[in-house]
């Protein structure tokens, strides 16, 4: 493409080449993975993802737990018993005759009522200590509950996945981003060398139109057309010069460097531009897409959705265990020394009645699971079509660029031709600005093309899943 920018009718245009840093679009692509921080956000996500996946997973073991409890009582507890008196007996409890006397009760019965008494004084007692510690080590392990653990760790899993075809999805995107600033610059700076040579072609008429002016041959006006068109074309060339300046900016900061740091692309020569065979499955590259991925992790992540739901139809059955230690201690008279006990249980629960909510929960559930199904069939079709317009895309610009060339080859005949008949006083200075500007845009248009069908071309690897 660039050969045909220097012709024959082009002057050499001098140009001070200062220290550049070289990038090829590979190693552009390869700064962008590194230093992009929506690469680097989406790097983060797949960590978090896979490390929930992880304490999923604990879920199925048991879970051991420590509390430890100091209590500082301000008072203790007090019981005062009244004055009272007792009646003695034998060692057995039992009265000998000597020790019993009569009294007669309510009914007017006599009864037998002991004669010896003990006389007990008023006591103030108190309970407990003022400093109590309590020390306990748990343990719980669930044994059934409907599913739900394992539909957890199954939906954390699909979630891990989601996120790591997220990520090379980011990828790709970064990546053609890249493509398309990369390219962007390309073009911009093949029509800066074009805005140049126009400059240079327009310039070298003049210089033949003030050699005419002397001798008479044309007239003022005509300098004059010339000139403005010069001015012109010398203001393309700096909106030109000042978008490759700003595009390259924009490329810095998308690949982490400096904004004002110089570099210079490097791009292969490419003459040969292929069209793509559009006669093939659809599935065959639609399946490689991560979309298609990701949505259906989603439907494996309703299904196991609705599980969850219905496990609420099931009982739930948990293991316990105890240790616990208290100071002081209620095992010998709540003396102040440490002494504990274990326990062991079963704890089940079930909801009997709940107004159908969990009725309402399944067929919600059904219902998403439902939608996403039908949400994935849908975007597999559109990514065939997505596939097949990238196909006809890349087909149509390599028509479009040979149809460019063309034109170009047609414009440059017609600029030379025009030229030796303006020497020959058969063509007016007009002519041949009218012929220049034919150039200029055929030449502008096939600069186009090629960078189109750069970008097209690497839309068409995205569409297929490929980077």
């Amino acid at each position: 493409m660039r050969k045909r920018l220097i012709s024959n009718l082009i002057m050499a245009v001098p140009m001070v080449v200062f220290a550049q840093q070289q990038l090829t679009l590979d190693q552009c692509h390869q700064l962008a993975l590194k230093n992009n921080y929506e690469i680097k956000i989406a790097r983060e996500e797949v960590q978090a993802a896979e490390h929930n996946v992880k304490s999923s997973r604990t879920l199925f073991l048991p879970k051991f737990s420590f509390t430890g409890t100091y209590l500082h009582n301000d008072e203790s507890i007090k019981y005062r018993i009244d004055e009272m008196a007792l009646p003695v007996g034998n060692a057995d409890g039992t009265f000998r005759p000597d020790q019993l006397t009569t009294l007669t009760d309510a009914a007017g019965n006599l009864v037998p009522y002991p004669m010896n008494w003990v006389h007990i004084p008023s006591t103030d007692l108190t309970f407990g200590q003022k400093d109590l510690y309590l020390l306990n080590l748990g343990l719980v392990q669930p044994l059934f509950t409907g599913g739900k653990i394992l539909q957890q760790y199954k939906i954390s899993q699909s979630t891990a996945k989601i996120s790591k075809a997220q990520k090379w999805l980011t990828d790709s995107d970064v990546l053609l981003q890249t493509s398309e600033l990369f390219w962007k610059i390309v073009s911009i700076e093949e029509k800066v060398i074009l805005a140049e040579s126009y400059v240079a072609l327009i310039e070298d008429h003049l210089t033949i139109l003030n050699n005419y002016l002397g001798e008479g041959i044309i007239t003022s006006n005509e300098l004059l057309k010339a000139m403005v068109r010069l001015n012109e074309a010398k203001m393309n060339l700096l909106k030109a010069q000042n978008g490759r300046d700003l595009a390259k900016m924009a490329l810095c900061r998308h690949l982490g460097l400096p904004i004002d740091s110089t570099i210079e692309l490097k791009t292969e020569k490419m003459d040969d531009y292929s069209v793509i065979d559009n006669q093939y499955s659809g599935d065959e590259f639609a399946n490689q897409r991560n979309e298609l991925k990701m949505l259906q992790e989603s439907v494996n992540i309703t299904k196991s959705m609705e599980q969850v739901a219905l496990s609420g139809y099931l009982p739930n059955l948990v293991l316990t265990g105890n240790y616990t230690t208290l100071n002081p201690n209620p095992y010998n008279s709540l003396k102040e020394e440490f002494g504990g006990g274990w326990n062991v249980g079963l704890s089940a629960q079930f909801d009997i009645f709940s107004w159908n909510e969990r009725g309402h929960k399944v067929a919600s559930a059904r219902h998403t699971r439902k939608a996403a199904e039908q949400k994935l069939e849908d975007t597999q079709n559109l990514i065939k079509l997505d596939i097949q317009q990238s196909v006809y895309k890349v087909n149509e610009i390599v028509r479009q660029i040979r149809l460019a060339e063309s034109t170009l080859s047609q414009a440059e005949k017609n600029l030379q031709i025009t030229r030796d008949n303006f020497r020959e006083g058969i063509a007016t200075s007009t002519d041949v600005l009218d012929a220049q500007i034919l150039w200029q845009r055929a030449n502008s248009e096939l600069i186009d093309s090629n960078s189109e069908y750069q970008i097209n071309l690497a839309k068409y690897y995205k569409a297929i899943g490929q980077k």
